[in-house]
């Protein structure tokens, strides 16, 4: 008997050695029993790989036949939510049914009934759920295994036909294996017992020790290849730079970043590794300006002047490597041969030396003095009087909240923004704003990716996920939201809500900028340099406007940053701010909040339906707090604390 199978294993890494006495949890679900199409082996396998687990010292959660696609949302967030909490290493397997539509993967629960392609949405879970939740958990190492049967029992009922089995992941996060059973579009043996046989093989190299989990997986494959005499070929896809064995390896070789010239010590743990074949290579760097190092989008060390770092155990291949300093980027394509090292020389200037620092891509802004207004006289009238703000130092957002980030706060809460459940939003209709339907973050007005920043949202969907991502972090909420209280201070006729918002300002977590922080850093803070808009007096260079022609919106940082290292503060989309928008007050602030009570929030930074002149950097406006247009984002800050 033979069934038409495919297994893909996915794995990345936050950190890239890990160590035998990490915890290691595991989530093991096997579907047989279907109402359509029923399956012998995946119960089997499920099983199988549960005790196999357990014995490399995995807790494992097994599932046998669930039934809907709630349930296994439900059980896919406890085991997420777990791993959150308790880090290390996390192992999701599957088997069952799986099917494609349109490119996207969906894993079939038992009791799915579905009757054509346009209800597997409603039916089965999509992957993407999975791996992004266990992307966002944060754990060192994320192993996603699915044997999933690529003999889709709905076919007939498709008028995709033609889309058999599952797609390749086209997004897979990075530092990733992806292992198949066999190559696409060829047929898996299901084995002569319980077992197919891949997972049969598979089980084997498992309990195999010494050796790393790559070499798992060409064990596997090559007793897959041998016993089908070539018809049946696993082969493996990988970007993994890691090193994991289920069972402990006698070699304790760690890959590692260091200074050859400077202290030898870890650099916050951000250390590059590959698999065993390519342990033979380096990358050797020096600068002339400190900055930061960034191997294929992956932060890696800090480097300062006339020092060289020596980038150890990198991948053979193709790189790309960049030099951050900070208000500017360099960058370079490299190949890595096999012993010999890349010897790289950065010889660009920076004339301030400070570099700002970054965090998980926020940015400290070290407090200070400014003018706060119209200090060019290009400005309106409610960007008068000029006034004297002091502000203490902050952190704020490198990037406006992107379409990726939005989603995983949507997937995880199930929230709905305002536009989704009033059914759509406004859109500019070229002489002014009209509602349409069924426009909202997820079907935006604009053609949008992951990268770009995420839109369609009112005020208090903006708040939600501040609160919502402090919790994720082990962050305290910085907002009250009391949705049972009218605010007595909100006095906007056309917000239906109108609930009460209040701060705690000792707070860690995230929050919206107030719209003085917002102003201080689009200046570029201490550094500034007095530009028009937020890093240049060239709009073009630093935002897409109406003006300049541009009919999207840019994915995150893909114009020139401000002096602080902040992408995007003029032009794309409005940002929205806590303030209340009101007259200024002459005389110094310190840290102001804006005013107590109002009926439109701030926003700032302009957008790709205005002119370049309402994206100069004093520039600002008013929104409704129920008003979810098109143009409307946001970007997150929060306190400085002791320990930063």
């Amino acid at each position: 008997m033979k069934r038409l199978s495919i297994m893909l294993i996915f794995v990345f890494a936050l950190s890239f050695f890990i160590q035998a006495e990490e915890v290691r949890n595991a989530l093991v679900i096997g579907n047989s029993n279907y109402k359509q199409g029923s399956l012998v082996n995946p119960a089997n396998d499920a099983k199988a790989i549960s005790d196999a687990l357990k014995t490399k010292g995995f807790n494992v959660k097994l599932y046998i036949n669930v039934e809907t696609q709630n349930d296994m949302k439900k059980i896919v967030r406890e085991f997420t939510d777990k791993i959150k909490s308790e880090g290390g290493i996390a192992l999701f397997y599957y088997a069952g049914h799986g099917v494609q539509i349109k490119g996207l993967n969906y894993l079939v629960p038992v009791g799915a009934m579905i009757n054509n392609e346009a209800e597997v949405e409603y039916e089965a879970l999509d992957l993407g759920f999975v791996l992004s939740l266990m992307e966002f958990a944060g754990t060192k190492l994320n192993i996603c295994i699915l044997d999933a049967c690529r003999d889709n029992p709905f076919a007939k009922s498709f008028r995709s036909a033609s889309d058999r089995g599952l797609a390749v992941v086209a997004k897979s996060p990075a530092s990733t294996i992806i292992a198949y059973s066999t190559s696409q579009g060829s047929v898996a043996s299901d084995g002569t017992g319980k077992n197919g046989l891949y997972t049969e093989e598979l089980l084997k190299a498992i309990t195999k020790n010494d050796i790393y989990i790559e070499d798992v997986f060409k064990l596997a494959g090559k007793n897959v290849e041998d016993r089908t005499k070539g018809a049946q070929r696993p082969w493996v896809n990988s970007s993994f730079y890691g090193q994991f064995s289920f069972a402990p390896v006698n070699k304790n070789e760690k890959a590692s970043v260091t200074n050859t010239e400077a202290d030898k010590k870890p650099l916050e743990n951000k250390k590059v590794s590959v698999n065993e074949e390519a342990i033979t290579s380096a990358i050797i760097v020096t600068v002339v300006s400190k900055a930061r190092i960034f191997i294929d989008g992956k932060f890696i060390a800090d480097i300062s002047p006339d020092k060289k770092i020596s980038l150890n155990n990198i991948t053979l291949g193709a790189h790309k490597i960049e030099i951050d300093y900070g208000t500017q980027k360099e960058r370079r394509d490299i190949t890595v041969i096999r012993d010999k090292p890349v010897v790289l020389s950065f010889n660009t200037k920076v004339k301030n030396e400070t570099v700002p620092e970054i965090k998980d891509q926020m940015v400290f802004v070290e407090g200070g003095t400014f003018l706060m207004g119209d200090t060019i006289g290009k400005g309106y009238e409610n960007e008068r009087p000029v006034h004297k703000v002091r502000l203490y130092s902050y952190w704020i957002g490198r990037y406006e909240v992107t379409v990726k980030e939005f989603k995983a706060f949507v997937d995880e809460t199930g929230y709905k923004t305002y536009a989704e459940a009033a059914g759509g939003t406004l859109y500019w209709a070229g002489s002014r704003f009209e509602f349409q339907n069924n426009l909202n973050w997820k079907n935006p007005y604009w053609k949008t990716t992951d990268e770009h920043p995420v839109s369609h949202l009112n005020w208090y969907d903006c708040i939600e996920y501040c609160n919502w991502r402090s919790k994720k972090e082990g962050l305290s909420s910085y907002y009250n939201i009391d949705k049972t209280k009218k605010d007595p201070y909100n006095g906007d006729d056309k917000d239906i809500f109108k609930w009460n918002v209040t701060i705690n300002e000792s707070a860690n977590g995230y929050r919206l900028p107030t719209e003085a922080e917002w102003e201080y850093a689009a200046r570029g803070g201490k550094y500034s340099k007095n530009t028009l808009y937020s890093g240049s007096n060239n709009p073009d260079s630093v935002g897409n406007f109406g003006s300049n022609n541009v009919s999207s919106f840019s994915k995150a940082g893909k114009k020139k940053p401000n002096e602080l290292g902040i992408y995007d503060m003029s032009g794309n989309v409005y940002e929205f701010c806590w303030d209340w928008l009101d007259e200024y007050l002459p005389g110094e602030q310190i840290n102001p909040k804006g005013p107590v009570s109002g009926k439109y929030r701030v926003i700032r930074g302009g957008s790709i339906l205005v002119s370049a002149d309402k994206a100069i950097i004093t520039y600002r406006t008013k929104r409704s707090i129920n008003n979810a247009a098109v143009d409307l984002g946001f970007r997150l800050a929060k306190n400085k604390i002791k320990k930063d």
